[in-house]
C-alpha cells in the first residue's frame, strides 16, 4: 500500500518534539551558571529555568524514545528523491543523525547534572550546537521543498490534513 501521509499519532509526535526542543532551548539562560552551581552543591531548585530545562531534557527522552519505537513501526510513505544522488544521501544522514542528537543531547545533559559530571555538560553543549545547525538545515529543506520544489512535502507531517490518512 503507498502511504502518503505520515500517521497522525507520528505527525503529533514529530511536532511535539520540535516544541519540546525549542522550548528547551529558549529557556535555557544562565543554565551554565546553575550547572556550575549544581556542581558546587549550591541549591538551585528554586531556579525557574534550571527545573524546566533539567525536567523538560527528562521528559524528551521519553517522547524521542516513543517516537522512534511508533516511527519503526508504523507505515511511512516514500521519500521525496532528488534527481541528485548525493541530496538524498546528505538527506537521509540528517535524518539519521537528527534522531541519534534527539537522543544523545539530552542524555549528556542528564548524566552531567545528576552525576555532577563537568564534561557532559561541555558535551551537552557541543552537540545541541550540532544538532540546531541540522535542526536549521531541516527547517530550510522542508522550506525549499515545499515553496520552490512545490511538491507539498509538508502535507506528509501536517496535522491539519482533513483528508483520510493512509
Amino acid at each position: 500500500m503507498n502511504v502518503k501521509h505520515y500517521s497522525k499519532g507520528l505527525s503529533l509526535l514529530h511536532w511535539l518534539v520540535a516544541i519540546m526542543f525549542a522550548a528547551s532551548y529558549i529557556i535555557s539562560d544562565g543554565m551554565p551558571k546553575y550547572f556550575d552551581q549544581h556542581l558546587e552543591n549550591i541549591d538551585v531548585s528554586g531556579q525557574w529555568v534550571a527545573n524546566f530545562h533539567v525536567y523538560a531534557g527528562l521528559a524528551f527522552i521519553a517522547v524521542v524514545l516513543i517516537r522512534l519505537i511508533v516511527r519503526l513501526t508504523s507505515q511511512k510513505p516514500e521519500p521525496i528523491g532528488s534527481a541528485d544522488s548525493r541530496l538524498n544521501k546528505i538527506a537521509t544522514g540528517t535524518h539519521h543523525l537528527l534522531y541519534l542528537l534527539m537522543f544523545l543531547v539530552p542524555v549528556a545533559g542528564v548524566i552531567g547534572w545528576y552525576e555532577k559530571i563537568t564534561i557532559f555538560g561541555d558535551i551537552h553543549v557541543l552537540l545541541m550546537n550540532l544538532m540546531l545547525g541540522l535542526v536549521g538545515l531541516h527547517i530550510a529543506a522542508a522550506i525549499y521543498h515545499q515553496w520552490v520544489l512545490k511538491d507539498g512535502i509538508l502535507s506528509r507531517i501536517s496535522l491539519l490534513k482533513s483528508e483520510k490518512r493512509n
